[in-house]
Formats: structure tokens, C-alpha cells, sequence
């Protein structure tokens, strides 16, 4: 089951009906990231993640990086 297809731009979510590890397998050549965070499945592309997101909106309102405070939850990233 997909989750929240209208809001995510950088990643997909599905719900953990099947184990990681098998995700993980079936997707080992293709050029994304497997994270679990607990809850969802999430493939993202390589090299999208929260960082490069600030990132790009630091150099858009003429920022660095360090100007922002971001926070979130740890998960567990597969590369596969």
C-alpha cells in the first residue's frame, strides 16, 4: 500500500507488509536508498535526502546550512 502519493517528492512510502530484507533483495540493482523507518518502506533516490533538501533551500533564500536546525528520527538506511 502506497502512502501519501500527493506529498512526497522525494521518496516513496509503502506499509511494512512485506519484510526489508526481501525489499533490499528484489531492488539490490537499482540506484535507491531502502530506509525503515519502523512504520513505512521508503525508497528515495540516491543522493535526495533532508540534507541536500536544506541545502538547496539555503542557497535559495542566500543562507548556509548551518543557519538551519532540522530534526528528525534516525532510520536505518539499506543501500541497495
Amino acid at each position: 500500500m502506497l502512502f501519501s502519493p500527493a506529498y512526497r517528492f522525494a521518496d516513496l512510502a509503502f506499509a511494512r507488509t512485506v519484510p526489508v530484507e526481501e525489499v533490499k533483495q528484489i531492488l539490490r540493482d537499482e540506484p535507491v536508498n531502502v530506509l525503515d523507518t519502523g512504520y513505512a518502506i521508503h525508497l528515495q533516490s540516491l543522493g535526495i535526502d533532508k540534507g541536500t533538501a536544506l541545502e538547496a533551500l539555503a542557497r535559495e533564500m542566500g543562507l548556509i546550512p548551518s543557519d538551519f536546525l532540522a530534526i528528525g528520527i534516525l532510520s536505518t538506511t539499506y543501500r541497495c
